[in-house]
């Protein structure tokens, strides 16, 4: 058994331009416009950050290992971006549970560091929804304080991430 190590390419994408007329080949579409971001690369750093609960500065101290500069604050921006990306699909997340028979909630306390104009102490809520039968979903909600979310209520746009 063997380790094949994770490979950095960088794309280019070569825009001709015709004499003739004046024609220029359009370029693909990014998910992160005027970005070195291909996707690949946001795929990567989000399931190193979300998944393995890899924090940005640590992923900013590999990609250095390797030759890569990529600061936490670019990465922290994209993955910010990526939300609001794929907001519409967690939008539509968010609906299934609301349209099924039998919705469950549950809710817990959580204590979040550095929150704007709150103290280190206070306490923040964290809900979860969920239903069962043939189509099973499971849905996050993070509120500031208890009354600031009514778990059940139909979604906000707000971001989940």
């Amino acid at each position: 058994m063997g380790i094949i190590p994770a490979k950095i390419k960088v794309v280019r994408h070569k825009r001709l331009k015709y004499e003739n007329r004046i024609v220029t080949a359009s370029k693909p579409k990014q998910p992160i416009e005027k970005s070195i971001a291909s996707p690949s690369l946001l795929s990567y750093i989000a399931t190193q950050k979300y998944a393995d609960a890899l924090p940005l500065y640590r992923q900013s101290e590999i990609f250095k290992r390797i030759g890569i500069e990529l600061g936490r604050t670019n990465m922290a921006d994209w993955m910010v971006k990526c939300g609001e990306l794929v907001q519409p699909l967690i939008n539509l997340l968010i609906d299934h549970p609301h349209k099924q028979p039998c919705l469950h909630v549950d809710g817990t306390t959580l204590q979040v560091l550095d929150e704007p104009g709150k103290t280190a102490q206070s306490k923040s809520y964290m809900w979860v929804m969920g239903n069962t039968g043939h189509r099973r979903s499971c849905v996050f909600r993070y509120a500031q304080s208890e009354g600031a979310s009514k778990p059940a209520q139909s979604r906000q746009h707000r971001h989940y991430g």
